[in-house]
């Protein structure tokens, strides 16, 4: 009597061990006298029913063995993410089942990794990912393998996300023959695998060519007729209305476009030029150009060691390109007005965001855009 009087003070502790009352005169197994009279036996004879891991069940059985009570499970509430990203319903799931997407993309599907074994005192979760946008009905499955099982669902709403695209080719600043190829590639990722893409480029002189992507790349294939510096943007779009773009720059020259001469001074600069290719066969320009810029240190006379190229467009613009031993620059020129650009060979092919000088900083490289100063 004294231990099921133990027992049932260990149930009425309200935030301890807790639990409801159960009849005294239930039939329960006698201890030995020697225990009751210890408490400490009392206690570790575990109240007939036993222990549950940590803790003792809620309610106290009748027979000396603790029910095995159906598990519980809970889906939590609807939750959102985005296509390809884990995304973790709430709950002790054994199994994760998935209804077909609604809305316009009925072949996506969503998949759920293998969950960890379930237990009566532990909490896990079972992230899935969807290979597209849509909403999705999530069932989450318990099985203890001894009562029947439970089962609860939620709404999954995955949200599309727009393809990522890089711009391999044609290499930033490279140079290009007129009537010669240029040939564009992109390359892109998208974690909604199930989407269809499209490509656009946008080749800076009026035209543009479409086509569908293969292999998660865009390809496309250019002749410009005209000398001049092209900058091409190339458009990843998926079948959602989600798209990215990137863009590179080539320069189109022509050898036979004839010679470029200057000279003058512009804020503080000054510059001469004289320059063209040698044959409609040339790769490479003749004669030189020599700008001449101040600095912190006084004027920096750039003698050049090579022109890299000359282009000369059909409106009466220009622009060359050379370096010396230390320095590399750029000049644009039309009637009247010229920019020039100087930067150490250090900081690499291309004139840097903050070149050395720069008679309009901050002007565009592209010769259409470019603004050379009278």
């Amino acid at each position: 009597m004294l231990k099921q009087l133990a027992c049932h003070l260990l149930y009425a502790i309200p935030g301890q061990t807790g639990g409801p009352a159960w009849d005294l005169e239930a039939e329960h197994p006698n201890i030995p006298w020697e225990e009751v009279l210890d408490p400490s036996k009392v206690l570790d004879h575990e109240c007939n029913w036993g222990f549950t891991g940590d803790r003792l069940p809620t309610i106290p059985p009748v027979n000396g063995d603790p029910d095995d009570a159906s598990p519980m499970i809970h889906a939590g509430p609807d939750t959102a993410g985005d296509e390809g990203s884990q995304v973790r319903p709430d709950g002790p799931p054994t199994t994760a089942a998935v209804r077909k997407p609604s809305g316009p993309t009925p072949r996506a599907t969503m998949r759920t990794r293998e969950p960890p074994a379930p237990s009566r005192t532990r909490r896990a979760r079972t992230p899935g990912s969807c290979t597209d946008d849509g909403t999705f009905t999530v069932t989450l499955t318990a099985d203890d393998g001894v009562n029947p099982p439970v089962s609860d669902s939620a709404q999954v709403t995955v949200k599309n996300v727009a393809p990522v695209i890089k711009v391999t080719g044609p290499e930033d600043w490279s140079v290009h023959r007129v009537k010669n190829e240029a040939s564009v590639r992109a390359t892109f990722t998208d974690p909604g695998s199930n989407d269809t893409h499209t490509c656009k480029v946008t080749w800076d002189n009026g035209q543009m060519s479409t086509s569908s992507a293969t292999d998660g790349a865009c390809e496309a294939g250019h002749r410009f007729n005209h000398a001049g510096m092209r900058t091409i943007k190339v458009e990843a779009a998926d079948d959602d209305n989600g798209s990215d773009n990137g863009q590179t720059m080539a320069v189109a020259h022509d050898p036979r476009a004839g010679l470029l001469t200057g000279l003058g001074t512009v804020d503080g600069s000054a510059f001469t030029v004289a320059g063209k290719y040698p044959s409609a066969g040339s790769t490479v320009p003749a004669r030189t150009a020599v700008p001449s810029v101040p600095t912190q240190d006084g004027r920096l006379k750039v003698v050049p060691t090579k022109l890299e190229w000359l282009m000369i467009t059909p409106d009466g613009k220009a622009a060359v390109k050379g370096e010396s031993a230390r320095h590399s620059f750029l000049g644009y020129a039309e009637a009247g007005k010229f920019q020039g650009v100087v930067w150490p060979l250090s900081a690499g092919n291309v004139p840097p965001e903050q070149p050395l000088y720069d008679t309009s900083p901050g002007a565009s490289w592209d010769i259409d855009r470019a603004e050379p100063k009278g």
